[in-house]
C-alpha cells in the first residue's frame, strides 16, 4: 500500500471513529485482538493513531481454549504483535466450551458473553475510555441486535 492509500484508509478510520464517539476525543482504548485479519488491522490503525495523536492503546486477547494448538498460535501471534508495537496486552484463558455447557448457550453466544464481560472489566480496571471490536459487514447486524437486546440507545447503537 502506498502512502496515499495508507492516508485514505486512516482518514476513513478516523471518520468512522468520530461518528461512533461523537465529539469526545478517543484518548484511550482497549482493542479486542483475536489475531484474525480484522482485529489485527484495527490494532494497527489504533497504533497509527497513537503515533499521530498520543492515544493510549491497549489490547486484550481471550483464548477460548476451543481450538487447541490453533488457539495457542493465535495467542502467541497477539503477544508477538503487541510486543513489536509496544502495546500493553492482557491475555486470559477461559474454557468456553465448559462455560457454554453450564449456561446452556451456543458457542458463539457463550464466547461473545465471555469476551464482552472481560473487555468491560479490563476497560474499567485499566481506566480506559472505549472498547474497540473489529467486525466485518456481516457482524454489524449481530452487534446492533446484541446492543438492542441489552437496552442500549443512542451512541450504544453505533456499530463500527
Amino acid at each position: 500500500m502506498d502512502e496515499g492509500e495508507h492516508s485514505a484508509v486512516f482518514l476513513k478510520f478516523e471518520n468512522a471513529l468520530a461518528r461512533c464517539v461523537g465529539q469526545e476525543a478517543c484518548s484511550s482504548v482497549l482493542v479486542a485482538l483475536s489475531g484474525g485479519a480484522d482485529s489485527t488491522a484495527l490494532l494497527l490503525l489504533f497504533a497509527e493513531k497513537r503515533k499521530k495523536e498520543g492515544t493510549r492503546v491497549e489490547a486484550f486477547h481471550l483464548n477460548h481454549m476451543f481450538r487447541g494448538q490453533e488457539a495457542d498460535r493465535d495467542e502467541a501471534f497477539c503477544r508477538e504483535l503487541c510486543g513489536r508495537l509496544e502495546i500493553p496486552l492482557t491475555v486470559e484463558k477461559r474454557d468456553a466450551a465448559a462455560f457454554c455447557t453450564q449456561k446452556k448457550v451456543g458457542f458463539e453466544e457463550g464466547a461473545r458473553m465471555l469476551r464482552y464481560e472481560a473487555l468491560e472489566r479490563i476497560r474499567k480496571e485499566r481506566g480506559l475510555m472505549f472498547i474497540a471490536v473489529a467486525h466485518n459487514g456481516e457482524d454489524q447486524l449481530e452487534t446492533l441486535l446484541f446492543r438492542l437486546a441489552r437496552g442500549s440507545a443512542g451512541r450504544g447503537l453505533c456499530g463500527i
